[in-house]
């Protein structure tokens, strides 16, 4: 495995002396909340978690000083809560409904004002509208690589059978399609055959645009999941898990290639047993292998 790093760090100068002595945790949906919240308290640290979602709430409770549950929209509570415990790092993770966006019933007038200032609705200027406010309040927000670096795979084929010629062929086609795509803020994962995109994933997600792929290529689509070329490792890490095999598996996908050392594969033992089991190809790949 190997490290991560902020977008300003190289992998080596992202130690230890970076974690904080207090982490205020804003945890989505899914369970990577859990892997950060764990190896926090495998540290030592402290950890207050503010929960967007109830799907981990009793797990989190058991491995948090204190929780709050609140949503997305709430940004003020949200603040408030941060301050009250004197929290001045936080990291950013799990599956967040950034469709609130177009909900404005669910805002408080923090949110909405930080709404008004957004030039553009994608991902990025949403999540850096939020990391403004917080630096506002003397609230730095920590890259989420930083609890999760040994969950970032190196090169090469992780499962059990290795990519044909042709598959091969189909990886080296579309990696740098989706490198340019994910560059554009448009999506990270696309689904290829017979050197032709077939699906490109937008708002809808990966496992969706997977789904759908899968469905127009037939059997034999090759899935290529890649990071931004200029990834915030404060947000939105792309992430591969058991639901994406088990999504590649259903459309009876061969390949499932991610991009090597920036991306998380959790849940990788139970993924890649179930992508063994139903020969489906589960590699990662350098960027600059098809450059």
């Amino acid at each position: 495995m190997t490290k991560s790093s902020l977008r300003t760090s190289s992998p080596e100068e992202l130690s230890g002396e970076h974690f904080p002595a207090k982490l205020g945790l804003i945890a989505g949906s899914g369970n990577i909340p859990l892997l950060v919240a764990s190896y926090a308290k495998k540290l030592g640290i402290p950890v207050v978690s503010i929960l967007l979602s109830n799907e981990n709430e009793e797990p989190m409770r058991k491995l948090s000083e204190k929780v709050f549950s609140l949503g997305v929209g709430q940004t003020g509570k949200i603040l408030k809560a941060l301050h009250g415990e004197n929290v001045k790092d936080i990291v950013m993770i799990g599956k967040i409904n950034k469709q609130v966006i177009y909900n404005k019933r669910a805002l408080d007038l923090r949110a909405l004002k930080v709404l008004t200032l957004m030039k553009m609705r994608d991902d990025t200027s949403f999540m850096n509208a939020i990391f403004s406010e917080f630096a506002k309040e003397g609230i730095r927000v920590l890259p989420q690589t930083l609890f999760l670096k040994e969950h970032m795979p190196d090169a090469g084929v992780l499962g059990r059978k290795k990519p044909s010629k042709s598959q091969l062929m189909d990886i080296q086609f579309g990696f740098p399609i989706a490198k340019k795509l994910a560059g554009m803020e448009i999506g990270q994962t696309i689904v290829v055959k017979d050197k032709s995109v077939v699906a490109v994933e937008s708002m809808e997600g990966s496992d969706n645009a997977i789904s759908r792929g899968c469905k127009i290529a037939g059997s034999g689509a090759v899935i290529i999941k890649v990071s931004r070329p200029n990834q915030d490792w404060r947000f939105d890490v792309p992430t591969i898990g058991l639901r994406t095999i088990q999504t590649a598996v259903e459309g009876n996908a061969s390949v499932l290639a991610m991009e090597s050392d920036r991306m998380l594969f959790v849940e990788q033992e139970e993924g890649l047993k179930l992508a063994d089991s139903k020969k489906l190809v589960v590699a990662a790949h350098s960027c600059e292998d098809f450059t």
